[in-house]
C-alpha cells in the first residue's frame, strides 16, 4: 500500500468539508497501521515518512469525543479548527523541501 503526503491532507480536508465521516478516516487509518505492521506500508516520498506516520498516527483517533464532568460527549477532542492547524503545519514541511 503506496501513501503519500496528499492522500494525509485529502483525509484532514474530507472531515472538514464533510465529504468523508471521521469515523471513516479513523479506520482508514488503522488500516495503514496494519499495513505498516506487516511491512505493507511504503511512504512515499521516504523523506515524508515521519511527517505521513504522525498524521496516521493522529487520524487513527480523529473520530474520539471528550466528555463533561458528567460523562456526556461535548465534541470531538479535535474540530475541525485543529485540523486546519494540522493542515498547514504538513503545508509548511513540504515547502521547505
Amino acid at each position: 500500500m503506496k501513501i503519500t503526503v496528499n492522500h494525509i491532507l485529502d483525509a484532514y480536508q474530507g472531515i472538514i468539508d464533510g465529504s468523508v465521516s471521521r469515523d471513516e478516516i479513523s479506520t482508514w487509518a488503522a488500516g495503514c497501521m496494519f499495513a505498516a505492521e506487516a511491512g505493507k506500508l511504503d511512504f512515499d516520498p521516504r523523506q515524508d515518512e515521519k511527517t505521513i506516520w504522525n498524521s496516521i498516527q493522529f487520524l487513527s483517533g480523529v473520530d474520539l469525543f471528550q466528555y463533561d464532568h458528567e460523562n456526556n460527549p461535548i465534541g470531538y477532542l479535535d474540530d475541525n479548527a485543529g485540523l486546519e492547524e494540522k493542515i498547514l503545519e504538513i503545508q509548511k514541511v513540504i515547502d521547505m523541501r
